[in-house]
């Protein structure tokens, strides 16, 4: 059985939003990464959930690439009920709530979702 996991990484620097799409665009090719989102609340953060990735090599690759990266929580994704992991998940694109960013490794575009 493999465990989804859920991992939110603090990303600054001085070039702002140029450095932060670059980190959205390391963490979604990164083997194990679904897909990748800024908060809305932490504009400096990204949401990664994948199945079978590690969390300290990420933050390291990003420590190199793009500046300071801090891991802030890693979690399982969803913290649903078991009977919900019983029923059939969709495998289309998720829906992204409303003015967030989010880069997919399946589009590999980035795409402002609104």
């Amino acid at each position: 059985m493999n465990l989804v996991q859920k991992v939110v990484i603090k990303v600054t620097s001085m070039n702002g939003q140029k450095s932060l799409f670059k980190a959205m665009k390391i963490a979604a090719w990164v083997s194990g990464v679904e897909s990748a989102a800024l908060m809305e609340d932490y504009k400096t953060q990204i949401e990664i959930t994948g199945d079978g990735m590690d969390a300290v090599d990420l933050t390291s690759l990003l420590r190199k690439k793009v500046g300071y990266a801090e891991i802030v929580s890693v979690g399982p994704a969803g913290g649903g009920d078991k009977k919900d992991e019983s029923k059939p998940t969709e495998t289309g694109p998720k829906i992204q709530s409303p003015g967030c960013l989010a880069l997919s490794r399946r589009c590999a575009s980035l795409r402002v979702c609104r």
